[in-house]
């Protein structure tokens, strides 16, 4: 029998999670898994200024176990940046860093860095990269390995979405697509 994952989306303090395999979930100023109109990253009003989201903290869990084993996940965009919007003829750009982790933080709206997550040195494996990095041929690596049974696997993903530009606030931007691949043995 073929293996079974979703993605939880993690957050508060507790790190509570919220099935998103099937759904969707946005970045915004609350730490919530929700899709919420009332808590948008705004705009800043200055071009030097930076407005982020809280971050978006995610892992796989196998709810189905594989006949044998889980031996990758990996994690990836289609390399098409949709977030690039047009908010009546002015530009409003966002960027999403993206990184892995082997332990939860609290989501936070501090900028997402090795020294802002966790312990402050390296809890982050490394800096922060642009989601566009990862396409199908260059993956993020979450897990390899051997994992049978159930329950979480892999690392962390930690995701942030930063407004950068002096421009118009839009409502809502273009969604992405994450990929999240597994092989099993």
């Amino acid at each position: 029998m073929a293996a079974t994952l979703i993605i939880n989306r993690k957050n508060g303090a507790g790190e509570t999670d919220t099935n998103i395999k099937t759904a969707r979930t946005r970045g915004s100023r609350a730490d919530t898994a929700s899709i919420l109109l009332s808590d948008p990253i705004t705009i800043p009003e200055s071009a030097a200024a930076a407005i982020r989201g809280f971050w978006i903290i995610t892992r796989a869990e196998i709810t189905v176990a594989a006949v044998n084993n889980i031996t990758k996940i990996e994690w990836y965009t289609d390399g098409v940046d949709t977030f690039l919007v047009d908010v009546g003829g002015v530009a409003a750009s966002l960027t999403v860093k993206v990184a892995t982790s082997d332990v939860y933080d609290t989501p936070s709206t501090d900028e997402l860095t090795v020294a802002n997550y966790g312990n402050g040195t390296d809890d982050l494996d490394g800096a922060p990269a642009d989601i566009f990095t990862y396409v199908t041929g260059a993956r993020l690596s979450v897990f390899s390995g051997l994992k049978s049974g159930t329950g979480e696997v892999g690392k962390y993903v930690i995701m942030q979405v930063t407004s950068v530009n002096d421009s118009v606030e839009p409502t809502l931007v273009n969604p992405e697509t994450i990929t999240w691949a597994f092989e099993e043995s």
